[in-house]
C-alpha cells in the first residue's frame, strides 16, 4: 500500500535534489531489520560516506524500502550487499530469487514459500523508469 501511495504522490512531484546516499540506504536497512527482527541477514553497504545522488527523495526511499524489505521478508537470504559504483545502485542478496515468469504480478506467491505476488517489484520497476524520465 505504501508503494502505491508513494507512486501516486511521485507522479505529482518532480523535484530532484542532491542527496547523501549512504544515510538513506542505512535507514532502509534499519527499518527492514526492525520489521523483521527474526531475519538473520548480514548486510554490507559498500557506499562511501560522501557519495551523493541527484534524484527525488521519496522515489529513492520507496525503491530502497521495497527492495531491502524483500530481501528480509521473501528471499530467504543470508547476505545482502548494497553498493554504488559508476552511477549504478545495486541491491543484491543470496536468496532464492524469482524465475523470470514469476516476475509478473500474480495472485499466488511469486517465489516458493513467499506470500508475495511480485507486484512490489513491478512498482519498483515503474518507479525506476519514472526516475530516469524526470
Amino acid at each position: 500500500l505504501d508503494l502505491l501511495l508513494g507512486l501516486a504522490r511521485e507522479e505529482q512531484v518532480h523535484h530532484r535534489e542532491r542527496l547523501l546516499l549512504r544515510p538513506i540506504v542505512e535507514q532502509a536497512v534499519e527499518d527492514a531489520r526492525a520489521r523483521f527482527p527474526e531475519a538473520s541477514l548480514t548486510t554490507q553497504i559498500l557506499i562511501e560516506a560522501g557519495t551523493t545522488i541527484e534524484t527525488r527523495r521519496t522515489l529513492l526511499q520507496l525503491i530502497l524500502n521495497n527492495l531491502v524489505t524483500n530481501s528480509f521478508a521473501h528471499a530467504r537470504a543470508r547476505r545482502l550487499v548494497i553498493s554504488f559504483s559508476d552511477g549504478e545502485l545495486r541491491i543484491a542478496d543470496d536468496g532464492v530469487g524469482m524465475a523470470v515468469a514469476a516476475r509478473r504480478p500474480r495472485t499466488e506467491g511469486a517465489s516458493g514459500n513467499s506470500p508475495g505476488t511480485g507486484l512490489g517489484l513491478q512498482i519498483v520497476q515503474r518507479l525506476c523508469e519514472a526516475g530516469r524520465a524526470a
